[in-house]
């Protein structure tokens, strides 16, 4: 019996002199890690001081920092990291933004506590200049164009990525786009621009498009990918987020902070605000929640991109096209929109004329399109078109819920309904309960 009890207790104190000295070297190793980082940045400290945001750079240490990850989530917060599971490195971090402009921005990870329960390390990280977090902030944009200018779209997302802070870099893919790299370049607020003019990338097949921004995100390692919200993002991000092992936020209306977003929920009805911790962040964002960025006043450098591995999972075959002299639904600064009410796609030939006498496009609720009255390219709502015109005119719409959350950004809204009790009414700026019929040809003779 006493045999037993003793050996026990000898068992039990050998485990808690290893779970110690694993304490003990675990801690050592994080030591080690900050002092090579003080002695590697002291000598670089004097020369970094006062050169500007675009000179600033990111760098690790490597060898037995190799397997930890002491980088904070946020400005001020303190971050809980598992060595070796997390595939980061503790690193020194150079950062200058609108939210932190100090002119250095040398981090260094502080031990506040030890868990060997979770194999987990508490940190926070310090200025070394004036003992204050930073985080280093670099957006990239992957863009979308129509073969000769950048999609409206894109210009909301770089003024997306403004708002993050940060040098911005933007990338343009497909032959012959040497045009647009430039544009793009011009565009206010963008860094640079990495140019990857190969075939491969026309006619933007998901599969390409992917293997380029991750292998360029493997190389340079982004803080945010920011793509505006359209079909081509809505195909290709979700296999980047899967090859990055990231989870996108999509349609973001608005930027709190680097790691904070609002995303619309039930239609639009509700605004949810939602935190990231993942290393990178993976972003669609609606263009309607961002004003286009001025096309002049940026000074990019265009450079080529890294050249990524063909998929070879899909070949373009033919596309088929409509032209229309009236402008593109989503860029329309009047959008003529008609509903079930009109009862039949002849009668959508009011409407046609109506838009073309205020320069606008047409568009289309669900209910219209379900009936086979327009084709789906028309239609405005949660599963169609979101767009945002200075002004919106809906006739014969009801406003269900769906149709609502597609426009209910508009400036000005005009709703003409017979149906007094109609949904479009609450949120109408100007409502005419009025047939349609009649007050149509009225209008329209009027402008």
């Amino acid at each position: 019996m006493f045999s037993t009890a003793a050996a026990s207790w000898a068992l039990v104190c050998i485990a808690t002199s290893a779970v110690a000295l694993h304490v003990y070297q675990l801690k050592k190793q994080v030591e080690a890690c900050q002092v090579s980082l003080e002695k590697k940045e002291a000598a670089r400290l004097e020369e970094r001081v006062g050169r500007t945001a675009a000179e600033k750079n990111q760098s690790h240490v490597p060898g037995t920092c190799a397997n930890l990850a002491i980088v904070p989530n946020a400005p001020g917060a303190k971050a809980k990291i598992s060595p070796p599971m997390l595939k980061q490195r503790i690193g020194v971090f150079a950062t200058r933004t609108p939210h932190r402009p100090n002119p250095i921005g040398i981090t260094l990870a502080k031990i506040e506590k030890v868990d060997l329960a979770t194999r987990s390390i508490w940190v926070s990280a310090l200025d070394l200049v004036d003992g204050t977090p930073v985080l280093d902030l670099k957006p990239y944009v992957p863009t979308e164009h129509n073969g000769e200018t950048l999609t409206g779209g894109t210009l909301s997302a770089i003024t997306a990525a403004s708002k993050i802070g940060g040098d911005i870099t933007v990338l343009v893919s497909g032959s012959n786009t040497a045009s647009i790299a430039k544009e793009a370049a011009a565009v206010q607020g963008v860094k640079a621009v990495l140019h990857a003019d190969a075939a491969q990338f026309d006619h933007a097949i998901a599969e390409e498009l992917s293997s380029l921004v991750v292998t360029i995100q493997k190389g340079s390692n982004f803080s945010h990918i920011v793509a505006p919200s359209s079909n081509i993002s809505k195909n290709f991000l979700p296999r980047v987020g899967a090859a990055l092992d990231v989870a996108p936020f999509t349609d973001v209306l608005a930027v709190v902070d680097e790691n904070t977003f609002q995303r619309p929920l039930y239609a639009g009805n509700a605004i949810a605000t939602v935190t990231s911790s993942d290393s990178v962040k993976l972003l669609t964002v609606r263009p309607t929640g961002f004003e286009k960025a001025a096309t002049t006043g940026g000074t990019g450098a265009v450079s080529a991109a890294p050249a990524a591995p063909a998929a070879n999972l899909t070949r373009f075959v033919s596309e088929e096209t409509s032209s229309s002299e009236r402008p593109d639904l989503t860029a329309a600064r009047v959008v003529v929109s008609g509903g079930r009410g009109l009862k039949s796609g002849e009668n959508f030939a009011l409407l046609n004329t109506l838009a073309d006498k205020l320069k606008g496009a047409v568009g289309a609720s669900r209910a219209a399109v379900d009936a086979g009255f327009v084709p789906n390219e028309l239609q405005i709502g949660q599963t169609g078109k979101v767009v945002a015109p200075e002004l919106y005119i809906a006739v014969g719409i009801s406003g269900a819920i769906q149709h609502l959350a597609g426009m209910k950004d508009s400036k000005t809204i005009v709703a003409i309904n017979k149906d007094a009790e109609a949904p479009i009414f609450q949120v109408a700026d100007y409502g005419l309960v009025e047939d349609l019929f009649k007050a149509v040809p009225e209008l329209t003779e009027k402008i």
